[in-house]
């Protein structure tokens, strides 16, 4: 959504961004096409990491043993 807003601003002031990678026009209707697809697959992606990384934050606060080292000061207990 930032980047969408981003090329509107580019839009406004007459700017070209420009993708080293790729050729995608933000500024014809194919262009912009590929420009929201590739942003929704962006979008996708970093949103499928953060539900697996805050799937994994929810286990040590539920009492589950992760392994690893007991932090300093602590002793391990039935840790099997």
């Amino acid at each position: 959504m930032d980047f969408s807003r981003l090329v509107e601003v580019f839009d406004q002031h007459k700017v070209t961004f420009v993708f080293s990678d790729a050729v995608v026009k933000h500024y014809d209707v194919d262009g912009r096409l590929t420009l929201n697809i590739l942003l929704s697959f962006a979008q996708f992606e970093r949103e499928v990491l953060a539900s697996a990384s805050g799937t994994n934050s929810r286990h040590p606060a539920a009492g589950m043993w992760m392994g690893g080292w007991a932090p300093l000061g602590y002793e391990l207990e039935n840790a099997n």
